[in-house]
């Protein structure tokens, strides 16, 4: 304890002193408020000396305590670090980076109960790479995963900040565009469509990147307040579109 603490703790005793030295010599009656100002003075002094057994612990316990605060920080922040790799691997796709299925499906079941609660509306497109088996079969896995990663990589480039695209299959992708109708998520893809005809015209790959889509808008009129139906009836959308595609020669 440096001199300065020992030095304050005197002045405090010693006004305790004289304090107790005023109740033991008083000449009048009031003995209520004696009695309640020596147990002030009582309380006063369990305090003191309490606080003098505080700050007399030694220079190497405190070093000691600081070292295990530091030790206990250090192992917070390891544990945080932990959990936040573990809940980056259980909702992201590994190939893409972009939100797996789960988290895809957590983002559609979000925005559906947020309808049941709010006059809101939003959109949902479910998206099929076309030709990506022959693609896979002809040129390997690995130049079909390029794909998938490219085409990834566009939707991120051309979708808003609210915007979710997720990974829900080995082609297939599930984009949600809250407060979007289906008119302006149809620009949407255009802007897609736009980048991949881009990428196609300037590599020089022996095969070109195309895509089917099916794009529904949601609101409480439709009635639809389940996640497999929305999906479901997108995915149907889809492939109506690919079937009309292959029929007219535009995609395998």
């Amino acid at each position: 304890m440096s001199k300065n603490t020992k030095a304050l703790f005197k002045e405090e005793l010693e006004k305790l002193q004289k304090a107790q030295a005023i109740c033991n010599d008083h000449k009048n009656n009031a003995n209520e408020l004696i009695d309640e100002f020596r147990e002030l003075v009582a309380v006063f002094e369990r305090n003191l000396k309490t606080t003098i057994k505080l700050t007399s612990i030694s220079d190497g316990q405190q070093v000691y305590l600081k070292e295990v605060q530091a030790e206990l920080a250090r192992e917070i922040e390891e544990r945080k670090r932990q959990q936040e790799l573990l809940e980056y691997y259980a909702f992201t796709d590994m190939m893409t980076g972009v939100p797996n299925r789960i988290n895809g499906f957590m983002a559609l079941d979000r925005e559906l109960k947020r309808l049941q609660n709010e006059d809101t509306y939003f959109s949902i497109c479910f998206i099929d790479i076309d030709g990506l088996k022959s693609i896979n079969d002809g040129y390997g896995h690995i130049e079909g995963d390029f794909i998938i990663r490219t085409f990834a990589d566009v939707i991120k480039e051309s979708i808003g900040e609210a915007d979710v695209i997720s990974r829900i299959g080995g082609d297939e992708f599930l984009l949600l565009l809250p407060e979007k109708t289906k008119s302006e998520s149809e620009a949407v893809i255009k802007t897609v469509f736009e980048k991949i005809e881009s990428f196609n015209s300037l590599q020089t790959k022996p095969y070109d990147i195309g895509f089917s889509y099916g794009i529904m808008e949601i609101n409480r009129e439709l009635g639809m307040d389940c996640t497999d139906k929305i999906i479901s009836a997108a995915d149907s959308l889809m492939y109506r579109n690919k079937t009309l595609k292959k029929e007219i020669g535009l995609c395998e």
